[in-house]
C-alpha cells in the first residue's frame, strides 16, 4: 500500500469512501442517516438539535415580523428589514476600515472587532481566541462535529450551505472569486475579501516581536505563530507540525509524491506553488 493510500485508512462501510481520520468519517456517516430532529409544529426535520432549536423561533410568539420569502420570524421590523437584504442581495452597511460590506448592521458591528487585536473569547479545547462569543460557539462545533452541511467528498462539515459551496470549489478546482486589481482568483469569497486589503497602502498591524507589519489582522495572527512555535497543524504520517493548514498541505506532498504545479515552458513539476513561481523567473530572465 502506498503512503498516499495509508493516509485514508478510515473507510465508510456504506459507500466505501475513505477518509484520513475518524472524525471526518464520523461526519460523513451522517450523510447516510435519516434526519431525526423534527419540528412538532410544521414537521420539518433537521440533522442536529441546534438547528431545530434555531428553527423553532419562527413559530414562537414575539417573532411576529415574518419574511414574505422564507417565513422566518423576527422580533422587530428593523431586524426583518436587515434579513430581507439577504434575499435582495443588498449590502448597505460598509466597514470604514477595509470597505467590506454587509446586509446586516449587526454583522458590521461584529466585523469591526476584527480590526482590534483583542480576542477575549478562548476555546477551552485548543486555546484559539475569538473577538465575539458567537464565533467561539461556532468554532466549538469543529471539535464536536455537529454540523448540518457535510461535504460528500471529504466529510468536512460546515455551519451554512454557502461555506460548503465554497469548500467544494477546492475539490472541483473552481476559483470563481477574482481580484479586480491584480486578477488573482480564489475558491472562497472570504479569501478574496482578505486579499483585497493588501492593495491598500495601510499596514496597520505590526508584529511586536520582529516589527513586520501587515494589512490584515488575520495575517499578523498567523505570523505570530512563528514566534510562539504554535505548530498546531500536525502531519498524520511523520508528526511534523506547521503553523498553518496550507503549509501542512504542501508538506504532505513529500509523502504522497504529488507535484501538481507544472511549468508551462519546460513542463518541470513542483510540489509547492512558490517553487514554481521562483522557477518561472529563470525563464523570464533568459
Amino acid at each position: 500500500m502506498s503512503i498516499h493510500h495509508s493516509l485514508y485508512k478510515y473507510k465508510c462501510e456504506v459507500c466505501g469512501k475513505a477518509f484520513n481520520n475518524s472524525d471526518n468519517l464520523a461526519r460523513h456517516r451522517r450523510t447516510h442517516t435519516n434526519k431525526k430532529f423534527k419540528c412538532t409544529i410544521c414537521d420539518k426535520d433537521f440533522t442536529t438539535k441546534h438547528n431545530l432549536i434555531t428553527h423553532i423561533n419562527i413559530h414562537v410568539d414575539g417573532f411576529e415580523h415574518k419574511c414574505d420569502v422564507c417565513g422566518k420570524g423576527f422580533k422587530t421590523s428593523s431586524l426583518l428589514k436587515d434579513h430581507e437584504y439577504s434575499h435582495t442581495g443588498e449590502r448597505p452597511y460598509k466597514c470604514t476600515v477595509c470597505g467590506k460590506d454587509f446586509h446586516q448592521k449587526r454583522k458590521l458591528s461584529i466585523h469591526m472587532q476584527l480590526h482590534t487585536s483583542e480576542r477575549p473569547y478562548k476555546c477551552t479545547v485548543c486555546g484559539k481566541g475569538f473577538t465575539i462569543m458567537a464565533y467561539l460557539s461556532r468554532h466549538l462545533l469543529s471539535h464536536t462535529g455537529d454540523y448540518e452541511h457535510m461535504c460528500d467528498v471529504c466529510g468536512k462539515g460546515f455551519f451554512c450551505k454557502s461555506l460548503l459551496k465554497d469548500h467544494e470549489n477546492i475539490h472541483t478546482g473552481e476559483r470563481p472569486y477574482k481580484c479586480t486589481v491584480c486578477g488573482k482568483d480564489f475558491h472562497r469569497k472570504v479569501k478574496l475579501s482578505v486579499h483585497m486589503q493588501i492593495h491598500t497602502s495601510e499596514r496597520a498591524y505590526k508584529c511586536p516581536v520582529c516589527g513586520k507589519d501587515f494589512a490584515v489582522m488575520v495575517y499578523l495572527t498567523k505570523h505570530m505563530r512563528i514566534h510562539t512555535n504554535d505548530n498546531r497543524h500536525e502531519c498524520d504520517v511523520c508528526g511534523k507540525g506547521f503553523v498553518s493548514r496550507p503549509h501542512l498541505r504542501d508538506h504532505r506532498r513529500i509523502h504522497t509524491g504529488e507535484r501538481p504545479f507544472k511549468c508551462s515552458v519546460c513542463e518541470k513539476e513542483f510540489s509547492v506553488k512558490r517553487y514554481l513561481t521562483t522557477h518561472m523567473s529563470l525563464h523570464q530572465s533568459v
